[in-house]
């Protein structure tokens, strides 16, 4: 049991953000990998909402796994208080190298999962480097994510993803 699926799902100010579409690509993701998932959407929102209420904070991140079991009745749900970078970190800024380490593994590119190597591993590097984030790409150059975010730009008020093409996990803003 230690190959799992999850989403980290944030809540401001005790209301959950997107919730429902956490949970549609957590059970997509179930359904691609032929997981069993015995839990409806309403008793994850119930989890979910309880981590919430736990936490010492109504700002919070909780992390929703869905662990391989046969029954599919294996759930975990940890919560932290959300801590947002400071102002002046937003003032001066986010830095971002790509990292060394490429995305093979066709079986994991689209998921998010607990095999999070890759992730690490390049998320190591950023910080050797004096940068926020790596930015993660495919063997034939592509964008996919980040190693501890989604990517995406605005141009002229428009948000442009990474192909899901290129093996990038679905976002959800």
């Amino acid at each position: 049991m230690d190959f799992g699926l999850f989403e980290t799902i944030r809540a401001e100010q005790g209301k959950i953000i997107y919730f429902a579409e956490h949970i549609n690509r957590l059970l997509d993701s179930a359904r691609r990998l032929n997981f069993p998932c015995a839990y409806s959407q309403d008793k994850l929102k119930k989890l979910v909402l309880q981590a919430v209420r736990k936490s010492s904070t109504k700002d919070t991140y909780v992390k929703l796994t869905l662990w391989n079991s046969p029954e599919g009745k294996v759930v975990s749900v940890i919560s932290k208080a959300y801590q947002p970078p400071s102002q002046k970190k937003y003032a001066a800024g986010f830095k971002a190298v790509v990292s060394p380490y490429r995305q093979t593994d066709p079986f994991l590119a689209g998921l998010k999962t607990t095999s999070r190597l890759l992730c690490q591993l390049s998320l190591e590097y950023a910080r050797k480097m004096n940068s926020d984030e790596a930015i993660i790409l495919n063997p034939r150059g592509n964008i996919t994510e980040g190693s501890k975010s989604s990517l995406f730009f605005v141009y002229k008020n428009e948000i442009f993803t990474p192909s899901l093409e290129c093996g990038c996990l679905a976002g959800i803003t």
